[in-house]
């Protein structure tokens, strides 16, 4: 398999890291903020210093496909969404 390297590690560069990675490949995801992530949600929203992400505190959505990527290939990730606070929507 091959060897990869997934620039960001944001919810899309980090499902495609570990997608990857149960395929085989050998992943190295790098990250440009060098903080740590913090223990809660709450902790992350108001003090993680995100510099190099600046819609980091505005509204986030994702599109129906993901989701169904998600719930297929990643069901725990879908998991750990909902538990950090991820609401799902219908916008119909």
């Amino acid at each position: 398999m091959g060897t990869i390297v997934v620039c960001g590690g944001g919810v899309i560069g980090l499902a495609s890291a570990i997608m990857l990675a149960w395929d085989g490949h050998q992943v190295t995801v790098l990250e440009a903020d060098p903080a740590s992530v913090p223990p809660t949600p709450g902790e992350a929203w108001r003090s993680w210093p995100r510099t190099g992400v600046a819609q980091f505190r505005q509204p986030h959505g994702l599109m129906p496909r993901f989701r169904q990527v998600c719930d297929q290939e990643l069901p725990e990730m879908t998991d750990r969404l909902l538990a950090a606070g991820c609401v799902w929507r219908d916008p119909l």
